[in-house]
């Protein structure tokens, strides 16, 4: 007949196991969850950077383009009052050749350092935004995904709960048999 222990211990085993399962499978959405918002977080994050980046080096640029307009109206000037001063003074030839190109080569030295740091600075801000890339790269490789418990694995939980159940149904049946 029907051993009431056994088929409960079968129920609880495999109760058990289903609730089990449904646990484990609840815990990997959960984190896989979680997984997906720190992703997008992640995005969200490297694009503002990116963009933050981005301005700091269309800034620069108009900067050394605003210091080398101003260089070069400065160049113009101080060559302008030179040819008016030695004009005046009656003052022509070598040395005055001689002065309008040390004038004109301290404003092309000044307008390449100003072409340097812009280009320094650039590159500086490039620099960062592929630190920023490798950072955002390695926070989301780190973040596999989660896969839930296996219904095989489940099923085998079950049936090797029935299976002792029906084991120990045996041995109780085969030793109350003995005995009776």
């Amino acid at each position: 007949m029907c051993d009431p222990v056994s088929i409960t211990t079968g129920l609880l085993t495999a109760g058990s196991a289903l609730t089990g399962y449904q646990a484990q499978n609840a815990q990997a959405k959960a984190q896989n969850a979680a997984s997906q918002m720190q992703r997008q977080n992640t995005l969200t994050s490297l694009q503002d950077s990116y963009k933050s980046t981005q301005k700091r080096m269309a800034q620069e640029q108009k900067t050394a383009a605003l210091q080398i307009d101003q260089k070069q109206k400065a160049k113009r000037q101080a060559l302008a009052t030179a040819e008016v001063s030695a004009a005046e003074a009656g003052v022509g030839g070598y040395s005055v050749d001689a002065l309008m190109r040390q004038i004109s080569g301290l404003g092309a030295t000044d307008i390449a350092t100003i072409t340097e740091q812009r280009d320094w600075n650039i590159a500086n801000l490039s620099d960062q935004m592929s630190q920023q890339k490798q950072q955002a790269d390695a926070v989301l490789s780190s973040q596999a995904k989660v896969s839930g418990a296996s219904p095989l694995a489940a099923l085998l939980q079950i049936g090797q709960g029935t299976l002792s159940s029906y084991d120990s149904y045996l041995t109780r049946h085969a030793t109350t048999t003995r005995k009776g």
